[in-house]
């Protein structure tokens, strides 16, 4: 069963992906679902193309978040108005799965009006406006962090008395 997240106002959001069988496997695929939000005070919200980034993190040993960035490279996807599944075809970029799992993780950049990009700072209203990240409940334990602005002050998602994580999933071969 799938929740439809209600978490907005994220710059970035990440998942914990264990290797519990410490595969020896590369990642070739990255998924993301979303959710489009309806603003509080508006019924109908105008809704833009987002530009959003993959980014991924090795396992801090200190507090199990996100710690040393994997990606190298800038990887970035525009995502329409109406789209809500976003895949990053990254096996070409030949990333191992690490043997003690890795945080997969999607940050917004920006939208687009009138054709310009508008790139969300730390206090941009528009962030809170415009997506949602989808949840699951198919986790048995909390495995999701969050960043609420542009430097790496990554929390662990707190949702409560269900455990609710990110819908974030990847494939390997």
């Amino acid at each position: 069963m799938k929740r439809t997240g209600a978490y907005t106002g994220a710059i970035a959001g990440a998942l914990y992906i264990a290797n519990t069988e410490r595969l020896n496997v590369s990642i070739s695929k990255a998924f993301f679902q979303l959710s489009k939000v309806t603003w509080i005070y508006s019924t109908k919200p105008k809704l833009y193309k987002l530009l959003v980034r993959l980014k991924l993190y090795k396992r801090n040993k200190f507090d199990k978040g996100p710690g040393e960035e994997i990606t190298t490279s800038n990887i970035v996807e525009e995502v329409s108005e109406k789209q809500t599944d976003i895949v990053f075809d990254i096996e070409s970029l030949n990333i191992e799965l690490p043997a003690d799992g890795i945080f997969i993780a999607l940050e917004f950049l920006g939208y687009y009006s009138d054709n310009q990009f508008n790139a969300f700072s730390s206090d941009d209203q528009n962030k809170y406006i415009q997506y949602k990240a989808s949840f699951t409940d198919q986790y048995s334990t909390p495995a999701s962090w969050v960043r609420l602005d542009f430097e790496n002050d990554w929390q662990p998602l707190e949702t409560g008395a269900t455990v609710y994580n990110f819908n974030f999933g990847i494939e390997v071969k």
